[in-house]
Formats: structure tokens, sequence, C-alpha cells
């Protein structure tokens, strides 16, 4: 099952990061600052160093195989497996909220639990702060000659140095 958010939270290189129902109900006085995330931005420079998971206790491939600071050096990267490990988590997680769902349907506890989960978590995904995955040809219409590049160029930096530096020689191939 796809769901819309799962997607847009990967693109952007959020990890989600909640339970339903909450197994643990964090104190709050009822106001956002004291809410939980409902997904940790990977974009953030403080992960370059976590060898934590993903998601404490998580028990998805990405949780269980690499770390934080892998998945941070990917997104950083592009490398398109960044984001894989990123929806790979991303569905296990939804995987479990719809599994949680279904046992608090059976016990009955359903609304009790709704309740529980909006005093422990914030309504919205955190914002975006880094760049998407690199867009694909067939992600978008094409619009003819002479449109604009979607996708930066990966090494529009190396090459200002070198217009900057005549001594410096740049290849242009063969």
């Amino acid at each position: 099952m796809i769901v819309p958010f799962t997607g847009a939270a990967t693109d952007a290189g959020i990890a989600l990061d909640f339970t339903f129902p909450e197994t643990v109900e964090k104190p709050t006085t009822g106001h956002t600052a004291d809410l939980a995330t409902l997904g940790i931005d990977m974009w953030n420079p403080t992960h370059a160093v976590d060898v934590s998971s993903l998601r404490k206790g998580c028990t998805c491939y990405a949780c269980t195989n690499h770390h934080r600071a892998y998945v941070q050096h990917l997104l950083a990267a592009k490398e398109m497996l960044g984001w894989v490990l990123l929806q790979i988590h991303n569905h296990h997680i939804v995987d479990r909220f719809f599994a949680g769902i279904r046992e608090s349907i059976a016990r009955d506890t359903f609304d009790q639990d709704v309740f529980a989960f909006e005093r422990a978590y914030e309504s919205n995904l955190p914002d975006k702060t880094g760049q998407g995955p690199r867009m694909r040809g067939y992600q978008f219409k094409s619009e003819g000659p002479g449109e604009a590049k979607k996708n930066k160029p990966a090494f529009s930096e190396l090459k200002a140095v070198a217009d900057s530096h005549p001594e410096i020689m740049v290849e242009t191939g063969p």
C-alpha cells in the first residue's frame, strides 16, 4: 500500500518516526513545543556522525543494516540508495502504523489511542530542508528545445573555481 505522504517524506529526506498506538504517552502541556515530530530530517548535519538507527528499535532493513550517518552521507552525495533506504524505512513505519490501527480496533481502544497519538505528535511532517532526488525524464513533460534543465549541475562550484583561475586547465573531453 502506498500512501502519498510516504513518498513525499522520502523525497524530502525525512525518516518517519512514530507508532500507533503511542506506546509511551509523553507528558505534555498541550503546547506544540512539547510534541514529538512525525519524522526526522536526515539532511540535518548532526546526523553526519550519528551511528544510531533511523528509529530506535526499528526492525526494517535500513535500520538493522545502516545508520543515520550513512544515510545522511548518501543524501548529501545525491546517491539514489539514500532515498531507497528511506523509502524502505518509511514504508515499514507506515505498515506498522496500520497494523497498530487494526489491533486498536480489535481491542476496541481506537478512540483512546487516537487521542493519545494526537497528544504525543505534531500534526505535520518537518519542513523540507534538502533537495530531493534528481528528476528523471519520465517524471516531467519536456517543453522542447531551449527549456531550462530540471536538475542543478552537480559540479557547478568546481567549474566556477576553474573559470576564476585561468592557470587551471580543464579537459572538455576527447
